[in-house]
């Protein structure tokens, strides 16, 4: 006798997907399901220093306005601020 448990596809004659269900588990996430406003994962800019990826891009006149990640333009600023740093 086949098995009648309700995760079975004996009761349903075939597959999962012929109940019109995918097979169970969870969708897989869209472009589309990321939250309005935020850029995609793919969106982000190089760093012009590093290569990285720049989450929160940075720029000012001391880096020619190109795109820093945080890390590099934190470190740009802190040699060009503290005294004796340049040889660091």
């Amino acid at each position: 006798m086949a098995d009648a448990s309700p995760g079975s596809t004996a009761l349903a004659g075939g597959d999962a997907r012929a109940r019109g269900g995918d097979g169970g588990g969870l969708p897989a996430a869209s472009a589309a399901d990321t939250a309005p406003g935020l850029p995609a994962a793919t969106d982000f800019p190089a760093c012009a220093k590093c290569g990285g990826e720049a989450r929160r891009p940075r720029d000012c006149e001391h880096t020619g306005w190109a795109a820093y990640c945080t890390e590099c333009y934190v470190e740009l600023h802190y040699y060009l601020t503290e005294p004796g740093a340049e040889g660091r």
